[in-house]
């Protein structure tokens, strides 16, 4: 079984789906903890490109698919990971339908994809981790953890900002996932701006979510050397302070009437925590699965403001997802059975 791996020390077999030449250092970083903490090593490597196969074989040396779904359905592995949406959407109910668990790049991710991998391994009954490394300060994870301790300190506004070497798309869904893991609640509406000339690559992103119980949250992804978290908050115990960079995260909590507490925490090494999640998830841990369609809608809602320029509603996780499954777009065609009527009012 999956969770014996580790301690039996057999290795199992990791699929590779997609290969961005510009994350690859990351992406190897990436597999190499997988490989040491998690009993995962990557046996081969699919992208439809040529030239991303070819870099692809000078990094790691493994045998490389342009047919990916023929990879999956041919080559022995217990698990797939995907770096790339398009493929995630495409390939995710046919890897776990074979049995296989889902990884996913959490930050190379769309709604649809997010979707998609969350709905196959609901239906097939096995694990999806959604890899973020850059939510794994010791500062965010401290919160996260007092949050669900104590839910006095759930934030009633929030103000979260990701500055970073990369995309502006990919810090904001980043943001996203902190923020479901430190609000525990969906938005209802949700107001969204680009910077920048390119619209589809903007230089900057920005969102404002607006709660049912009027809590808001304003989250910022901007252009930076290293990423580096900022978070202020109040709550209904207290304020918070957090700025994580360089290793380092900054943590202030003071209680309304008390005194501040300050504190420096030192951040172990990301990819080695990610891939312990990763080990935690194969081992019937399923928070990734359950907060995946809530992502998802958040993530849709924001493209939706983004594009339009309009307040966009968050659509219920729950609804859009048994939709989709009746319309059989994320599963493959069904047989004909008759007709199916829905009125929404």
């Amino acid at each position: 079984m999956r969770r014996d791996a580790l301690h039996t020390g057999r290795m199992e077999r990791l699929l590779v789906c997609g290969w961005d030449v510009g994350e690859a250092r990351s992406l190897q970083g990436m597999l190499a903890a997988l490989r040491r903490e998690a009993a995962l090593e990557a046996v081969a490597v699919g992208d439809r490109q040529p030239s991303a196969l070819v870099h692809a074989r000078a990094a790691l040396g493994l045998p490389c698919y342009q047919h990916l779904r023929e990879m999956i359905r041919t080559t022995d592995s217990n698990a797939v990971l995907f770096a790339t949406p398009d493929l995630a959407v495409e390939l995710a109910a046919d890897a776990a339908a074979r049995g296989r668990d889902l990884l996913l790049l959490g930050d190379q991710m769309d709604g649809a994809a997010l979707d998609a991998a969350a709905t196959a391994t609901i239906r097939y009954g096995v694990a999806l981790a959604v890899l973020r490394p850059a939510l794994r300060g010791a500062g965010l994870t401290f919160l996260t953890d007092l949050i669900e301790a104590d839910q006095r300190w759930t934030p009633v506004a929030l103000h979260l900002e990701l500055r970073g070497d990369r995309a502006a798309h990919s810090m904001l869904r980043d943001l996203v996932a902190a923020t479901t893991r430190l609000m525990h609640a969906t938005p209802t509406e949700v107001f969204a701006s680009v910077g920048g000339r390119d619209r589809d690559n903007p230089v900057s992103m920005a969102a404002h979510l607006r709660f049912e119980d009027d809590r808001l949250v304003t989250l910022s992804a901007r252009p930076g050397l290293s990423d580096r978290i900022v978070l202020s908050a109040d709550t209904a115990a207290g304020s918070i302070e957090l700025d994580a960079a360089d290793g380092d995260s900054r943590l202030t909590l003071a209680p309304w009437g008390g005194d501040a507490q300050r504190s420096l925490l030192r951040d172990q090494d990301s990819f080695t925590l990610e891939a312990r999640h990763v080990s935690a998830v194969r081992g019937d841990d399923a928070l990734d699965q359950k907060l995946a369609h809530r992502e998802a809608a958040l993530l849709y809602a924001i493209e939706a403001a983004a594009t339009t320029g309009i307040l966009a509603r968050v659509e219920d996780p729950g609804t859009r997802s048994t939709l989709r499954v009746l319309a059989g777009g994320a599963l493959g065609a069904t047989p004909r059975l008759g007709q199916l009527r829905v009125v929404a009012q």
